[in-house]
Parts: structure tokens; sequence; C-alpha cells
């Protein structure tokens, strides 16, 4: 799993260019010659001129300009050729670097704690991680764009000398004022782009939650008011992109003002010195090529100044969100968690999601190796955070969580896990195979174990209904199948697993009772020999444990067997007679 990610634009360069470093040489080295190309043409087309015309109409007009024409051929081959190489190296370069991108960025989004998952829409997430992929080849484009703007803007005032260095002095000044006016206005853009960034990726966001509950749209049929909720977001994003837009207008006409003035300012000492006869016919074009040229590549450089400040803020935004710190980490020389019996203690833990909602505090607890223990208590009682503190999704404030003597806090976290195969109540799947969605317990399994899993969670006897067996696709978070069967590949994934120390939310809540009947049989042997916790909500899936935990509030307040809490137990009591009296009813 990725540690770390860059931090600013600077170190995203560094880290994802670098591999790349040689065809980037290659690119400067193209881009030098186009620009020199760009520039060296209306030279040698001004010695064409100046060669033909005093010979128009003579035999040896074809002998005397045929080397500066053979010469602008050759250039406009040798350009050609440029380009088809440039193009060449980005078909190596850019699709490699845009998947590298969203390898890297997304191999460390997984890194990041429940809690920022909790936080941000997973629209929202892919967005980002989409706008350094998709912006990227765009961004090395401009810059690329930019550079070669730059040598032809550097070499048009130097070959303007030529002529006169009045239209060379004319053209650096005028480069200057224009260039210094389209940074300050690129820089004043970059909080606009920013802005806009933020928006879209808000709403992108919205709409991928909305797709992700559409069942809720339809049963509550919800749609007019979805598009209304939709419409905010997307009514926000549109202000932010005409705001950006007028900036870019206002500036654009700006510097359009500036263009204009220089044009008329060159065809005017250009016709001056026409008409004084110190420029010759092939000055004339000269210099007028160049100062098209010059329009054309200022102009060129500033709409990419622009365009590069665009995608630096958006860039900015998206390294500034994926980067953030990973909350929970291994420790430094962290060690692989051994598992032998399963001891799991809590010492002296305290723990609260924030201030005002502390559930554990100097909470002390044993469980014994192989124990078959049940946890249960009110709604927010601390059940489930129990097991999150355990898989380390939380982390705590003080105290420690032992396993075999072996502090969690100093294993590594992907050790930690491997030891515990997690059953919930609600299990969402990938958008895979049937088989893939089991294999997930176990990546390195054979087909063959990976049914015999099937088998003793009952997968086996529906899956033989489906399209194409094991290989059917089932859908987003598994919305092709029953909720009974998604639950029984929650029990297969955690069979093939077959991890010391297992937990059970509730795991067989969606079946109906003869599927559960037949699944009890193989959690019972799936239990053999391990630590299980089960999470209950019906207090008679519980009845055998070896010890059942009563939380209130983050403590344990009673524990003991059934028959001990139902004689002894006063919430155990009223839970079981609540749940009694449901059932008689």
């Amino acid at each position: 799993m990725q540690t770390s990610f860059p931090q600013d634009i600077k170190a995203f360069a560094r880290h994802f260019l670098k591999p790349y470093r040689g065809y980037f040489v290659v690119m400067l080295c193209i881009n030098i010659f186009v620009a020199g190309y760009i520039t060296f043409q209306p030279y040698v087309f001004k010695k064409l001129i100046d060669a033909a015309t005093p010979l128009l109409g003579k035999d040896i007009l074809i002998r005397e300009t045929l080397w500066p024409a053979a010469l602008l051929i050759l250039l406009t081959i040798l350009n050609n050729l440029a380009w088809r190489l440039n193009n060449y190296i980005q078909l190596k370069l850019l699709p490699n670097l845009k998947a590298n991108i969203i390898d890297e960025a997304s191999d460390y989004v997984h890194g990041h704690s429940f809690n920022f998952f909790q936080n941000n829409l997973s629209g929202a997430i892919s967005n980002r991680i989409a706008d350094l992929g998709s912006n990227s080849d765009s961004l090395i484009e401009n810059i690329r764009s930019l550079f070669q703007s730059s040598l032809v803007i550097i070499s048009t005032i130097l070959v303007a000398w030529i002529v006169s260095p009045i239209f060379s002095l004319i053209f650096l000044v005028w480069v200057l004022v224009f260039i210094k006016a389209s940074f300050y206005f690129s820089k004043s853009i970059e909080p606009f782009s920013s802005e806009f960034a933020g928006s879209r990726s808000n709403a992108i966001g919205n709409v991928v939650d909305s797709f992700a509950n559409a069942i809720n749209v339809i049963l509550f049929a919800r749609e007019s008011y979805e598009k209304k909720y939709l419409r905010n977001s997307l009514n926000e994003m549109v202000l932010k992109d005409q705001a950006l837009q007028k900036k870019m207008m206002q500036y654009a006409f700006i510097m359009a003002g500036l263009t204009i003035s220089v044009q008329a300012i060159t065809i005017f000492i250009l016709l001056y010195f026409g008409s004084k006869g110190i420029l010759t016919a092939g000055d004339f074009a000269l210099v007028f090529m160049l100062t098209l040229n010059l329009l054309d590549h200022v102009w060129s450089f500033t709409q990419r100044l622009f365009k590069i400040s665009e995608e630096l803020g958006v860039f900015s935004q998206a390294i500034d969100f994926i980067s953030i710190k990973h909350e929970i980490v291994d420790p430094i020389n962290a060690v692989p968690l051994l598992v032998k019996t399963g001891t799991i203690v809590f010492s002296r833990v305290q723990f609260f999601y924030n201030e005002s909602q502390q559930l554990f505090e100097d909470e002390t607890l044993v469980i014994e190796g192989r124990e078959k223990v049940g946890l249960v208590g009110y709604s927010g009682s601390g059940k489930s955070t129990f097991v999150n503190l355990m898989t380390r999704t939380f982390d705590i404030q003080k105290g420690d969580i032992l396993i075999d003597d072996q502090s969690i806090h100093s294993v590594s976290i992907k050790s930690l896990r491997d030891s515990i195969a997690f059953i919930p109540q609600d299990p969402t799947l990938f958008h895979r195979t049937l088989m893939d969605n089991i294999r997930y317990g176990k990546l390195d399994a054979s087909d063959d174990e990976v049914i015999e899993a099937a088998k003793k969670a009952h997968v086996h006897e529906f899956s033989s209904n489906l399209p194409n067996g094991y290989q059917t696709l089932v859908g987003e978070r598994g919305v092709k199948l029953s909720g009974g069967q998604r639950q029984r590949i929650a029990v297969a994934r955690a069979i093939l697993k077959d991890a010391p120390i297992l937990v059970l939310d509730e795991a067989t809540s969606a079946l109906d009772s003869v599927t559960e009947s037949l699944i009890q049989e193989s959690l019972q042997l799936a239990m053999k020999n391990k630590t299980v916790i089960v999470i209950a909500h019906r207090l008679s899936t519980i009845k055998a444990m070896d010890r059942i935990l009563v939380f209130d509030k983050g403590r344990v307040v009673e524990e003991g067997t059934h028959e001990y809490l139902l004689e002894k137990g006063e919430i155990y009591q009223n839970l079981w007679r609540v749940q009694q009296g449901h059932l008689s009813e």
C-alpha cells in the first residue's frame, strides 16, 4: 500500500515525471528544433524573395533561387518528421503516466481511515483522482507549448535585429509588457479556478451519491426532489465557472488591445521605411511574417499560461485533498502479528469519536483464546466500536489492545486484519463475479477451494441458477442478488479466509429460517478452534456462547452465560423480555 503521496505540485512533478525524463529530453530537443523552424523559415523566405525579385522574367531565376526554395521544402519535411516523433513520444508517455498517477493516488487513498470515507463522498474522491490523471496530459501539452512559444518569441526578437534594431526593440518592449500582464492575470485566476474545481467535485460527488442510492429514489418516488437537490450543487458549480470565465474574458479583452497596438505600430513603421527605400521586399516580408509569428505565439503563450494556471488550481486542490496524511498507520519497525490462541485484551482503553461522544473510558477486559463471546446492548452502546478498535478501523486515545500479548499498535495493520475474518450484517459486494467476491477472503485460493467454501455457506445452491454460474457479475454493491444471497457470500468469504479470529455481526439476520439453520451448521464448523466475537441483535443467536458481554455507554456492565444473565442481568433481562414479547405477538 502506498504510504506517502507528494504534498505539493513540485513534489508531484518530481515523483511522477522522473521515470520518463528521457522522453522529456527528446521532447525538449524537438521543441527547440520546431521553434527554430518557425523563426528561420521567414528568413529563408526573405532570401528567396530578395533573390527572385530582380530576376523575375529571366531564365536564371530558377537556378539562382533553387537553394532557398529547396531549403524551405527540406525544413518543412523535417518539421513534419519532428512532429510525428513528438506524437510518438506522447503515445509512449502520456497513457502510462496517467495510469501511474491514478494507480498511486488510488492506492494511497485506500490507506486512509474509515473516518475519511465517512466524511467524503466516494464520487468526490474519484473525481479528484480523475482530475490528476486526466489533466496531466493537458498540463504537459500546455507546458510544452508554452516553452516552444517562449523560444519562438526570443528567436523572433533576435531575427528582427537583422532588418532593423528598431523592430527588435519594439518587439522586446511589447513582449515584456504583454508577458508581465499575463503573469499578473494568470496569478489572479488561480483562486477562481480552485473554487470552480471544488464546486465541480462536490456536484459530481452528489450525482454519484444519488445513483448509489437509486433504490431509495425509486421506492420513495423522489426523482423530482433529487433533480432539485442536484440542481443546487450544479448551480453553485455554474456560478463558480461563470466567475472564472468572466475573469478570463476581461483579461483577454485587455490582451487583445495590446496585440492590436503592436500590429499597428509595426505596420506603420514598415510602410514608413518602405517609402524611404530603406527596406527590401524580402525585409518587408520578413518583418511582416515575424510580426504575425510573434503575435500568434505571444497570444498562445498567454492562453497557455492562463490554462496552466487553471489546471494548476485543479491539481493543487486535488493533491491537497488526496495527500492528507493517513490517520492510522503502521508503527515504525512494525512486525507481523502471530496468532496462536487468539487471546484479546483491552487494557485501560480510552476512546471517543469526539469530546461529546465518549464511549470507552479506562475499559479493561479479556477474551480468552478460542472463547466464543457474544456482545449485546442497546444501539450506540459500543458493540461495533469494540470490534472497530480491535481491527484499528479507529484508534484509541489511551491504553492498549493486545492479541496474544502483542500490542496491535506495534504490529502491521495488514497482518492484524489478515488475522480477523468479518461477516457483516449488511454485506456489500464488488461489481465483479461471484467467484471473485468469495475469493476476496483468500486471493490465492483455487477455484475448487472457493467452490468448497461456497458449498459450506450454501451459495452453491443458488449459483447454478445464475446466468453464468460463478462467473456471473453481481452488480454494484451486489444489487443483482437478494440480501440473503449476499449474506451467504459473506459467510463463504469468511470460511475461505479461515482466520484465527472470527467476528460476526448478526450474520444470519437476512436469511430465511431454513437457510439460517443450514448456515448455522457451517458457522459452527467455521468457529472451531477460533476466537469468536458475535455482535448480537437477536439474543437467541448467542444462547450457546461461552460468555456474553452486555455493553452500556462503552462499558461492559454485565457478563456471563445466557442462563446467568437471565437470572442476574438487569439490562440483559430487559432486552430478552422485549424480544420475547415481540416474538409472541
